[in-house]
């Protein structure tokens, strides 16, 4: 149950809420994709990974792509035995006011 549902997430969420943070300037970027990355406590803090960790970032998203995002997205999702998911606010918040539909035509929507 688990590969249908990461497969669901990766094609219909994913999208959506790589577009969301692209929108973001870095400052605002770095901030929602740290407290991802720091959700899921496997890992060390992202401030501690570096001297400069906003420049890490920077540095290895560019160099991982959209992959590298995905692992972001990743951390910030829970995914139960019975398929079912618990989305991080910040990956909400890139999602917009409407969820995975937009709600017209507007871009600001």
């Amino acid at each position: 149950m688990n590969d249908v549902t990461w497969y669901y997430l990766r094609e219909s969420y994913f999208p959506q809420f790589l577009d969301g943070v692209l929108n973001l300037p870095w400052d605002e970027r770095f901030t929602l994709l740290r407290e991802l990355y720091d959700a899921d406590g496997n890992d060390l803090p992202w401030e501690i990974r570096s001297d400069d960790p906003v420049a890490d970032m920077m540095g290895w998203v560019a160099k991982k792509g959209t992959e590298g995002y995905f692992t972001f997205f990743c951390k910030g999702i829970t995914v139960q035995d019975n398929g079912a998911f618990k989305l991080h606010r910040n990956i909400s918040k890139c999602l917009g006011k409407c969820g995975l539909k937009p709600c017209s035509n507007d871009p600001n929507d």
